[in-house]
């Protein structure tokens, strides 16, 4: 539309990025008596609906088999209203080939967060099961032993040294009675 107002070559550098960013879309361009002066001839716009895109001066609707935009343009050549038109089975296409992009990627990510979060936890959990090991080794009869601490300096170094503590308790009063 604006090809009278351009220079030859910057009005081809124009169209040639235009045909190569848009793909898969028709336009249609009506003048004010609802011809359609350039572009697809075929499935034309109802002129009740031209009028509302003329009132509203932009609006978004669907055909039975097109995605359309509309848009009220003024130029010095006249006023025009203009259609794009994208066919729905393209979308449609692109929105199953993204489905059958995010679906694999979603359960890979879940299954790598599953993993990854019980690798973490095993390291995480390794000082416990220490701990409950050595714990589970101590007999009645050999409670000198003490658990060793891994020196974490945190609330399970503080209960190890309190069930030290305790141990060396229960190991005196166990002395205290033997002899006695």
């Amino acid at each position: 539309m604006e090809e009278d107002e351009l220079s030859e070559k910057e009005f081809e550098k124009i169209r040639v990025q235009f045909e190569d960013l848009v793909v898969g879309v028709t336009y249609q361009l009506y003048d004010l008596h609802n011809t359609i002066v350039f572009g697809d001839t075929t499935n034309t716009i109802p002129p009740t609906l031209l009028d509302k895109i003329r009132t509203e001066n932009k609006i978004q609707f669907r055909t039975e088999n097109e995605f359309c935009y509309g848009i009220f343009y003024k130029d010095n050549q006249g006023d025009f209203v203009v259609i794009a038109k994208e066919d729905q089975s393209l979308s449609e296409k692109q929105i199953q080939l993204l489905l059958w992009i995010l679906i694999p990627s979603f359960l890979a990510g879940l299954i790598a967060i599953i993993l990854l979060s019980r690798w973490v936890a095993r390291i995480a959990y390794r000082p416990f099961s220490e701990v409950i090991n050595q714990v589970n080794n101590i007999s009645m009869h050999d409670l000198d032993v003490h658990i060793q601490s891994p020196n974490t300096q945190d609330e399970l170094q503080e209960l190890i040294d309190t069930f030290n503590h305790l141990l060396t308790k229960i190991s005196e009063t166990f002395t205290l009675q033997k002899t006695s």
